[in-house]
């Protein structure tokens, strides 16, 4: 998935075309494959960059991820699906991951510490969750 920040480049060209080959290399093998690919809507550099064009994250993903379907078409892309993190299938998805996960016990509450960094969406300098 790629952070749906800004329109698509040649550096995302790159990558998908690289997964395109790999998919396609994997099909000529006879694999099954899915081939998925989409936009990540949710953070905090997609929070600034819409405040910055004046919109809610909503419109301002709905803007862009017209034109990123329209670029994996002209890349002639194999990919089997898009998808949106803002689509309804994609959060009932995850809602059910998680439901399944947290019935399991998977999760635990923690503080965090440090410095965050926005840009880099991480923690640098291996600062973070400290149990």
């Amino acid at each position: 998935m790629t952070t749906s920040t800004g329109a698509p480049h040649l550096g995302h060209a790159y990558e998908k075309v690289i997964a395109d080959v790999i998919a396609r290399s994997r099909r000529a093998l006879g694999e099954e494959v899915f081939f998925l690919t989409g936009l990540d809507e949710h953070g905090q550099k997609v929070q600034q960059a819409a405040i910055a064009e004046g919109k809610s994250p909503q419109e301002y993903c709905d803007v862009l991820a017209a034109s990123w379907k329209e670029f994996a078409i002209r890349l002639g892309l194999s990919n089997d699906d898009f998808v949106r993190t803002t689509e309804p299938r994609h959060k009932e998805v995850v809602q059910a991951i998680l439901s399944k996960l947290h019935a399991e016990g998977q999760f635990y509450k923690a503080t965090y510490s440090g410095f965050y960094s926005t840009s880099a969406e991480a923690f640098p300098d291996g600062e973070g969750p400290v149990a």
